[in-house]
């Protein structure tokens, strides 16, 4: 997965659980789609894990991850 691709999932990640932050069944079934977009299953998921630890370490990453979270996933 790409830094970019990495950045849409962590962001669509956040928004589901502050979206849903109080309906565990909803964000389970919106984690489980948000995955499926993205291609992740158990085959891949210890290669996207130590991604997530890579990418991570990125300063710039998180920045813009928390930017654009912030932007799109504004609570109502």
């Amino acid at each position: 997965m790409t830094k970019e691709k990495y950045i849409e999932y962590s962001v669509q990640y956040r928004c589901i659980n502050q979206k849903f932050h109080d309906d565990l069944s909803k964000k389970e079934d919106a984690l489980i789609q948000l995955d499926d977009t993205f291609g992740l299953n158990d085959d891949n998921f210890d290669a996207f894990d130590e991604l997530v630890t890579e990418y991570e370490r990125d300063a710039q990453v998180l920045d813009t991850i928390i930017a654009r979270t912030r932007e799109q996933c504004a609570v109502q």
